[in-house]
């Protein structure tokens, strides 16, 4: 089965249904995880398919590697757009890195002073 995660990362699965504790969604097995050599944040739960964003050869698929990294209000505030099923409705910002970074910046731009002069350097 083609699986597509949020990052982009389509990989082709073979999965086994199984009954599973009610803490548990989903089991990766060790050769799995191994072949693909994943960066696992266990206290965040998340999955991170590569850590190169440079290596993704689509728009879309630097945008949703950087959402992966982003937490609490910018994750909420993308939220919508990432589970937007209909592309001609998606937000712009989903299928291009220019316009994600301008989204992310008016949002969520450092307040003070201090904080511009640093992102500026």
């Amino acid at each position: 089965m083609l699986i597509t995660f949020s990052t982009g990362e389509t990989h082709h699965l073979e999965l086994f249904v199984t009954s599973l504790d009610e803490n548990y969604s989903l089991i990766l097995g060790y050769d799995w995880l191994a072949r693909h050599n994943l960066s696992i944040d266990w206290m965040e739960t998340k999955i991170m398919f590569n850590a190169h964003p440079q290596n993704f050869t689509s728009e879309s698929a630097k945008v949703f590697f950087a959402i992966s990294y982003l937490k609490k209000s910018a994750l909420e505030w993308f939220k919508q757009g990432i589970l937007e099923d209909d592309l001609t409705q998606a937000p712009e910002w989903r299928s291009s890195w220019t316009e994600f970074v301008k989204e992310l910046w008016t949002h969520f731009r450092p307040t003070n002073p201090i904080g511009t002069a640093e992102a500026e350097l």
